[in-house]
């Protein structure tokens, strides 16, 4: 036996061997290592080896899973409590990085439980629809909306509209009548439908600014149709959505 000091740490480790130059915890560390650099490597090769060796013993792992069901689950129960912050940065990158089908994936979950998710959307409606982010959320999601089947762009945020709602003081300024801030409509001066025939016969989209839309009570808009009409309020800066 020999007296060495292991390279790492540098500790003294007992030895038979010459050429140990490691004690045994920093010997794992850098097998654990070594593997991982492989891994990363060949890892096209490792993930199809390991695909290929699952499904040959595919019924071999469900008869594990069955017979440990409980372990795991607290196993897992307990892995996600202490790496909670890594789940969650991976599952926002996934999610970033995999949008197209991270909708679809909640489409198919929808129609598999369509009930399930008109409560579960019932409850947050009760609980979120007055909150200034369910609001803004709401508006945003219109104007995407409108801006999609009208070929027209929006340059206008939520807090410019808001602006030009309170300086109306919730009077129309069509009929001149109190119908309060809540019963005031988005109207587009010029209508979204002419835009859209525009369109579709320059190839050129109309750019919407908070000075090309007014507030108006729910009859007046109705009545407007898809006429001009322009009433003179104060101008507000306008600043482009990004």
């Amino acid at each position: 036996m020999k007296i060495k000091n292991c390279l790492d740490c540098g500790i003294s480790l007992e030895v038979r061997n010459l050429h140990q130059d490691y004690c045994p915890n920093c010997a794992e560390v850098r097998r654990r290592q070594s593997q991982t650099r492989y891994y990363l490597k060949n890892i096209r090769r490792e993930s199809e080896r390991k695909r290929v060796f699952y499904q040959q013993n595919k019924h071999k792992f469900k008869q594990r899973a069955e017979a440990n069901k409980e372990k795991i689950k607290a196993y897992r129960k307990e892995w996600y409590k202490a790496n909670k912050i890594l789940v969650l940065q991976r599952s926002k990158i996934w999610a970033e990085n995999n949008r197209e089908k991270r909708k679809e994936i909640g489409r198919n979950w929808v129609r598999r439980n369509i009930r399930q998710a008109y409560d579960y959307y019932k409850k947050y409606l009760e609980v979120h629809k007055h909150t200034l982010q369910y609001k803004i959320s709401v508006f945003n999601r219109r104007q995407r909306r409108e801006a999609r089947l009208n070929n027209v762009i929006h340059s206008y945020s939520f807090d410019q509209w808001k602006e030009k709602l309170i300086s109306s003081n919730g009077i129309c300024p069509n009929c001149n009548i109190q119908v309060g801030i809540e019963n005031l409509s988005l109207d587009h001066i010029y209508p979204l439908a002419k835009a859209n025939e525009d369109y579709l016969k320059t190839g050129i989209k109309r750019v919407y600014t908070i000075n090309d839309i007014q507030p108006l009570c729910i009859s007046c808009n109705s009545k407007k149709r898809d006429n001009v009409l322009k009433i003179e309020l104060p101008q507000i800066e306008n600043q482009p959505t990004s």
